[in-house]
């Protein structure tokens, strides 16, 4: 009896046991999902979204990305509130736009990078309903905003089987008439794969996410081709499939030309005039392709427009100095030929050129060539002018010596600064027609080597001035140990990056112009005069003299530097202005308070 009422009245003690055990683990569950719910830093935006999308509201709030972070991941996790969730998400895209500092911590990289996982992996979010929908477009904006960051490179490659999960639902058979909400998702979708395949372009961890097999360029061509009753659709396709082609290896990069040349030639809802277009304004300029391309690989394929067309605005400013556009104003045209020739005096000045042109240099006049933006000077700089467009303008002085020959310096507007009206560049490359014509003989690339720190060193100088905050925020960036000598600037090639070509160069001109003029001068000398030996030995002699004197110099910058505010932005951050292609927009997608983006 005794053995028999113990043994009855262990399971009410073990039961009670189990429940107490599972109500503590419990606890900190149900705890951090109240916490997050009533954090007073999410319950903020969650009650005030229409705010949030202002440089007015306090994105920057200490531990607020953090929270909102964190609270995606409960919502997650639990399945609970979707609307929450949705918000959250949402304002992830808020904040990249108008928060000051947008540079993640280790911890929130790690915590994004989860709960954003998380949400592709769980069962709501490959279904056909709005919601899940919405999830997708949110997933893949913070996906191209966030994961563009170097840092955030090496977790691209978890992230590729959803992408093209996303698109390959797109490519299913549909009888319906599409939602707003799925026109979205699939505009992203192609966005998210081409905007990561640009960054592809110079980072390796990127490419070899993306396109380590075939896998994202087949779905991309599988999706272009179901799309023949869809025109933006149809463009979107093919504009993101060329980002992966640049990107892929050589074999994979032909297997790509080939599918894409097979698919455009079968589309019979296309004209044979519309496949040529198609083709090459679509499909080969933004795979960065030129006109020797068009005429050799790709013969009989292309459509090209004439200069009149592309450019029927032909406006004389001097006559030296000439400009070809698309749309200007008359203002516009005044002000920048005003611009351009405000600055020849100081650059001869500077140089003591005398105003009188190298031995041989028949280039007696400079074509400016402005198109409206990146997408036009893309197409028509490739196909029109045979000009690789992935940079921001270039000047082609061609081979001055030869009759005829026309230098000309290629630009586009700054479109992001409309509605006010600058041309990207322009001071910049007319520098290098200047330095072409009145003192470096003969044609680009005669000289040796050591010229690009000069080059870029001398446009930047001349066309700011002392005005390039830019340049001594790299004093503050790097330690001293890493600052380059003034004998590595000397020897800096294009291949060593920006910061060096343009930045360090920039500094390197700039100290020799304020201490030692005389010897800057015997350079630009050296350079006219085709004396490659004098300017090389030179260039040995400074570096070893100055490099003491022009430490101290940066030394003396570093301590009068002022950083950039960060606590207070004055525009809104945008999207990076070459990603994307103007011409691709498509008319039935507009922006909404659900949708938008900072043009």
């Amino acid at each position: 009896m005794v053995i028999k009422s113990s043994f009855a009245a262990r399971p009410k003690i073990l039961s009670r046991h189990r429940l107490f055990r599972l109500f503590s683990l419990l606890i900190p569950i149900l705890g951090l999902a109240a916490c997050a719910h009533k954090n007073p830093l999410t319950q903020d935006l969650l009650d005030n979204q229409k705010e949030t999308w202002s440089l007015n509201f306090e994105h920057d709030a200490p531990n607020r990305l953090s929270e909102v972070i964190n609270h995606i991941g409960v919502l997650n996790s639990t399945q609970s509130d979707s609307q929450q969730l949705n918000d959250l998400l949402y304002y992830l895209r808020s904040y990249y736009y108008f928060a000051a500092d947008i540079e993640l911590t280790e911890q929130q990289q790690e915590n994004l990078d989860k709960v954003l996982l998380g949400i592709a992996e769980s069962s709501a979010f490959y279904q056909t309903d709005e919601q899940a929908l919405r999830l997708q477009e949110n997933y893949l904006v913070a996906l191209y905003l966030y994961f563009s960051d170097k840092k955030m490179h090496s977790r691209i490659a978890n992230h590729r089987k959803h992408l093209i999960k996303i698109l390959d639902q797109f490519t299913q058979p549909d009888t319906t008439k599409p939602t707003e909400q799925k026109k979205f998702t699939l505009w992203e979708s192609l966005r998210s794969i081409a905007f990561l395949a640009y960054e592809a372009r110079r980072n390796q961890p990127v490419k070899d996410a993306l396109v380590s097999d075939r896998q994202l360029a087949d779905s991309l061509l599988k999706f272009t081709k179901s799309q023949a009753a869809n025109n933006w659709q149809f463009q979107h396709g093919v504009w993101a499939t060329a980002y992966v082609q640049v990107i892929s290896n050589d074999e994979d990069g032909d297997y790509i030309d080939q599918q894409m040349m097979a698919l455009i030639d079968n589309a019979d809802f296309l004209s044979e005039q519309d496949k040529k277009f198609v083709f090459s304004n679509r499909y080969l300029v933004n795979s960065f392709r030129v006109t020797d391309d068009c005429e050799q690989t790709f013969k009989g394929r292309c459509e090209i427009a004439t200069i009149d067309h592309a450019l029927p605005i032909n406006h004389r400013c001097s006559d030296s100095l000439f400009i070809r556009a698309n749309q200007m104003t008359a203002k516009e045209l005044a002000d920048s030929c005003d611009k351009l020739t405000s600055q020849e005096s100081f650059f001869h000045e500077l140089l003591a050129t005398e105003n009188k042109p190298t031995s041989d240099d028949l280039n007696d006049s400079l074509r400016v060539v402005i198109f409206d933006n990146y997408s036009q000077y893309n197409q028509h700089g490739q196909l029109l002018f045979n000009i690789n467009t992935n940079n921001g303008g270039m000047y082609i002085e061609g081979d001055p010596s030869k009759k005829g020959n026309q230098a000309t310096f290629y630009s586009f507007e700054a479109f992001w600064d409309r509605p006010e009206f600058s041309v990207w560049n322009l001071n910049h490359e007319y520098v290098h027609y200047l330095d072409g014509r009145f003192v470096k003989y003969g044609r680009f690339g005669h000289f040796p080597s050591k010229l690009v720190w000069w080059s870029e060193g001398l446009a930047e100088y001349v066309s700011k001035g002392s005005d390039n905050q830019r340049a001594f925020k790299l004093l503050d960036e790097n330690p001293k140990q890493d600052w380059p000598t003034l004998a590595t600037i000397f020897a800096t090639k294009y291949s060593d990056g920006l910061e060096l070509t343009y930045r360090w160069s920039y500094l390197a001109i700039r100290y020799l112009a304020e201490f030692d003029r005389e010897n800057l001068q015997q350079l630009a000398n050296a350079l006219k005069n085709n004396d490659f030996k004098t300017y090389e030995t030179l260039l040995g002699t400074l570096a070893e003299r100055h490099q003491g004197n022009y430490v101290s110099w940066l030394n003396g910058h570093l301590a009068a530097y002022q950083p950039e505010d960060k606590v207070k932005r004055t525009k809104p951050r945008k999207l990076y202005r070459y990603l994307y292609r103007d011409y691709l927009m498509p008319e039935e997608i507009r922006y909404s308070e659900q949708h938008r983006h900072v043009d």
